[in-house]
């Protein structure tokens, strides 16, 4: 008998923990592998918005990382924070905002909208509509352009359908998967923490 073919749970368990540890540090090298000194957050938004008036939120589809278990750790992690600012993940219809977030891994990315929140959804994340919502050519950078190794997050008027506030981060990757996974929780709380914008 062949002893090194049989799988035992033990084994199994090692191989998956090695499996997902893998994913999560190649894919965090790739969402923060810029040559800079430290997370550099950059934000924008609509300063003709009254934002005391948002309650509420829901999520649409984005640029997702292409692994499941981060992409649901980000999302995780941002509906935490949104919480913590007072806002309530809801039905969409029942949404003032709508969210999404990009990750810009490979590649420079050029957003110039979401998708249709309004449309059913499909394991926790609203289906993708060529007709969706546009991000208008007078937005600046920060709301269009998503350079490689950045991660953006966007929130979207649900009513008007408009875009009224976008955060990137980017940053050098640390070298523990540790201290990668605390960079991506800092990167988002830093992010999220600017929102609503101070009144100036």
């Amino acid at each position: 008998m062949h002893r090194w073919w049989r799988s035992t749970p033990s084994r199994n368990r090692r191989r998956l923990r090695l499996a997902t540890s893998l994913q999560v540090s190649c894919l965090l090298v790739l969402a923060f592998s810029l040559p800079v000194s430290a997370q550099k957050i950059t934000v924008d938004y609509d300063k003709k918005v009254n934002f005391s008036r948002f309650t509420t939120y829901t999520w649409a589809t984005g640029t997702p990382v292409s692994n499941p278990p981060l992409d649901l750790y980000i999302v995780g992690a941002i509906d935490l924070n949104l919480q913590r600012k007072g806002l309530s993940r809801v039905g969409t219809e029942d949404a003032d905002l709508v969210v999404t977030y990009h990750a810009a891994s490979s590649t420079e990315l050029n957003i110039s909208g979401i998708g249709n929140p309004t449309l059913s959804t499909t394991k926790g994340y609203n289906s993708i509509d060529t007709a969706g919502w546009s991000i208008p050519s007078t937005a600046g950078s920060v709301a269009r352009q998503v350079k490689k190794g950045t991660l953006a997050v966007q929130m979207f008027d649900r009513k008007k359908k408009e875009l009224v506030w976008a955060a990137q981060a980017k940053g050098t990757i640390k070298e523990s998967r540790k201290e990668r996974l605390d960079q991506l929780d800092r990167a988002l709380t830093r992010m999220i923490d600017q929102y609503p914008p101070k009144a100036k």
